[in-house]
């Protein structure tokens, strides 16, 4: 079973890459997604934006669909089912919320 109390403070460390307009503070976004992270990752003493969702941190397709719903939930957002399947890293998790946010006015 997952714990909340298992992720790691380097979770917020991520490095976003991708979008050169911000749409939201960065920090905000990744601790955001930080929360949502947390009920599906565990144990990991480092936390980098390259680690892969099935190969490194072993991400059942149940733990994605949990994850995606945690993102919308989050966030307010509806993601695509096969772009979330198409994640890969945590890289992409951060990009892909990023694409969805709303642009500032």
């Amino acid at each position: 079973m997952h714990t909340p109390d298992s992720l790691r403070p380097e979770l917020l460390s991520l490095t976003m890459t991708g979008r050169s307009t911000p749409l939201a503070p960065r920090r905000t976004v990744r601790r955001r997604i930080a929360r949502a992270l947390r009920h599906v990752l565990v144990g990991h003493r480092r936390w980098q934006a390259g680690l892969r969702l099935t190969e490194d941190l072993h991400l059942s397709s149940l733990d994605r669909q949990e994850l995606a719903l945690d993102l919308e939930t989050e966030f307010g957002l509806d993601l695509p089912n096969a772009e979330v399947a198409a994640l890969a890293t945590l890289g992409d998790v951060v990009a892909c919320v990023r694409r969805h946010l709303p642009r500032a006015a």
